[in-house]
């Protein structure tokens, strides 16, 4: 069996009290293929940094492979 990359997506999780529920996840399409830990903490508090008074929280990645057996 063999998996060949397609794509990487990143959902970025923040909080602010000026969103609804307090919180609000942005995303973002043609990631790189395996992000590592410190990549996605520096990126997400970056985008934290560009809204009023936001925290990131954490970050969902999702990577689609395409298998053929």
């Amino acid at each position: 069996m063999e998996s060949v990359w397609q794509s990487t997506k990143l959902g970025v999780v923040l909080a602010g009290a000026h969103y609804e529920d307090g919180m609000k996840q942005r995303n973002f399409n043609a990631v790189v293929e395996d992000p590592t830990a410190e990549q996605l903490q520096k990126f997400s508090n970056g985008i934290a940094k560009l809204g009023k008074d936001d925290t990131a929280l954490g970050a969902q990645v999702t990577t689609t492979k395409a298998v053929t057996f």
